[in-house]
């Protein structure tokens, strides 16, 4: 931590100009729906960013307007290493938006080292928690000298603010602070968090993935949740997904809500909270004493029927890593489904040992059909081993009888895998989304997956 924390702070003193970057997009409306990535061998540069570059768009579309004259934008992701996302999130700092985004994992990367010293440099903290700062912020909006070319051509230099004004000291608290008073903030009212742990659990990582914005594009209230970090992982190591909402204000709140109980980085009383919006079902996690007498994805599949309105239920399941003693239960619980005469097909990316054998013995048996998504073995080690491509998305498909619904169309997606450390100890968000359209969307996607994946 010492050596990490040395070489951010030696980033901070010498870094002077942020490099010339491409102007931003043209601003682009969001749309309702699931988008998805193809990674390499499958897809080219487009397919694989499609995720990334969506989300990308809506931060370079934020700005001030007349409707929305200060807007915000949270993010929470595992993993922050693309450049060309920090310095979309920088601009729109400098635009006037104000941009919250909580990470995990270190704070190695030169992009998130960039984002840190762009909106750190000005938090200010409050000992006696008055609601006034400490001292006056040192240093104004954003902190950092940009320079970029606007489409029409036009080179655009936006004010330096000297980084020479964060201390050491100062530099090694930023990545703990500021708390849940917006006092700490700084004047642009933005900040780069990284909790230790989990922020609203006891241990455990921050593990989950969502981009919020008060507008963008011109659409209010939008809410994207994927199962991919803003990294080049998420775009060349595995098949990843996310869902978008719009003008969704109750549901856009309830994330802003839940970003600012992370950034408070303290255990939440409630350790799971459950938001409904329509036919929309957004969970919050972790659940520190979870078991399979409380599990919410548990309780989801024990409310699947066989029989149905459409015929036999079908359940598709696309699972990254699957392990663990609740790995074990749900993976019996899906088997019992099939066992009961519903239609299971899964695909797996890392599974461990245990839910592996089970599923197999089951694909052996002519209950399910069984898929491995993983391509090109890296390394052997830590059981299921790294492979450079796999399936990263942690959703489930059902067609038929859920609940008192015989015609029901459900996805479940989101950031948390089939595994006990994904409920009782990291930050996870999962939705439930009732809807025939976004259904055909992530059936689609499967059937694609599929197709590249080895039958077992």
């Amino acid at each position: 931590m010492k050596r990490a924390l040395a070489t951010l702070v030696a980033f901070l003193l010498a870094a002077t100009l942020l490099p010339m970057t491409a102007s931003p997009a043209s601003a682009a409306r969001p749309e309702s729906g699931a988008s998805f990535n193809v990674p390499p061998k499958w897809g080219g540069a487009k397919a694989n960013f499609n995720v990334i570059r969506k989300i990308e768009s809506a931060i370079n579309s934020t700005r001030p307007t007349k409707s929305d004259p200060k807007p915000a934008i949270w993010i929470t992701t595992y993993f922050l290493d693309r450049a060309s996302s920090t310095d979309a999130l920088i601009r729109a700092c400098k635009r006037g938006v104000s941009v919250r985004v909580i990470i995990d994992s270190g704070i190695q990367d030169k992009p998130a080292k960039k984002l840190i010293a762009a909106l750190n440099s000005d938090n200010v903290r409050d000992r006696n928690n008055d609601g006034k700062p400490d001292r006056p912020a040192r240093s104004g909006p954003c902190n950092r000298k940009m320079v970029f070319v606007t489409e029409s051509g036009q080179r655009v230099v936006q004010r330096p603010v000297d980084p020479n004004k964060m201390t050491r000291r100062e530099v090694e608290r930023s990545v703990a602070a500021p708390n849940n008073a917006a006092v700490t903030w700084g004047k642009d009212g933005s900040y780069v968090k990284r909790c230790k742990g989990s922020c609203r659990g006891g241990g455990g990582a921050m593990h989950s993935k969502f981009f919020v914005f008060t507008s963008t594009g011109g659409v209010k209230d939008v809410v994207m949740v994927s199962s991919g970090n803003l990294n080049l992982g998420a775009a060349v190591r595995g098949w990843n997904d996310m869902i978008t909402f719009t003008k969704r204000n109750y549901l856009r709140r309830a994330f802003a809500r839940i970003h600012r109980q992370m950034t408070e980085d303290r255990p939440a009383s409630r350790q799971v909270t459950r938001f409904v919006d329509g036919g929309v079902t957004a969970r919050f996690f972790p659940l520190r004493k979870g078991s399979a007498a409380n599990d919410p994805t548990l309780a989801d599949l024990n409310r699947i029927k066989c029989k149905s309105a459409l015929g036999p239920t079908q359940i598709r399941i696309s699972m990254f890593y699957w392990a663990h003693a609740r790995g074990k239960y749900l993976a019996r619980k899906v088997i019992n489904l099939a066992k009961a005469g519903c239609r299971v097909s899964v695909i797996y990316g890392a599974p461990g040992d245990a839910v592996r054998r089970m599923l197999n013995d089951a694909a052996n048996k002519g209950l399910l059909s069984l898929y491995d998504s993983r391509v090109d073995l890296l390394t052997s080690g830590d059981g299921a081993g790294d492979y450079r491509v796999r399936t990263h998305g942690k959703f489930m498909l059902v067609q038929g009888t859920y609940g008192n619904n015989r015609k029901a169309f459900l996805t479940t997606t989101g950031s948390q895998n089939w595994a006990q450390s994904s409920l009782s100890g990291g930050d996870e968000v999962t939705v439930n989304v009732m809807s025939r359209s976004v259904y055909k969307q992530y059936r689609a996607h499967y059937d694609r997956i599929r197709s590249h994946s080895q039958r077992r």
